[in-house]
């Protein structure tokens, strides 16, 4: 439990955050066009593109791309729950609390979005 209240002070730092100490979902606007990117190229269920996503051929080492998005959503729906567990016990949230939580609910939106065009199929 301590751990956790750490995490989510970190998380929810006020002024700090505002003052940019802290790097949690600062770059919320770069992330949401990668993955914007990713799913667009895989729009209108282009199984070439999802097929590379999941496997590089021709390259030494491939990646999982799939595989590695659900990770990075699990660790936002983690930081999504550090939140809720950090304000919950509050009155109000803070304006750079609120600020921090909408970034994340947007990153996870569009992680979302980019993994349901990445993994779905044209049976046509």
């Amino acid at each position: 439990m301590f751990e956790r209240q750490i995490k989510a002070e970190g998380l929810g730092m006020g002024a700090e955050l505002a003052a940019g100490d802290h790097q949690n979902l600062n770059d919320a606007d770069f992330i949401c066009s990668l993955f914007r990117f990713l799913q667009l190229t895989c729009e209108g269920h282009n199984l070439d593109f999802q097929n590379y996503l999941r496997n590089q051929p021709g390259n030494t080492t491939s990646v999982n791309l799939i595989i590695c998005t659900v990770d990075y959503l699990l660790r936002l729906q983690e930081s999504i729950m550090d939140f809720y567990w950090l304000y919950s016990s509050k009155e109000t949230i803070d304006e750079p609390g609120k600020q921090q939580f909408l970034r994340a609910i947007s990153v996870c939106s569009q992680v979302f979005n980019t993994l349901t065009e990445s993994i779905q199929v044209n049976y046509n």
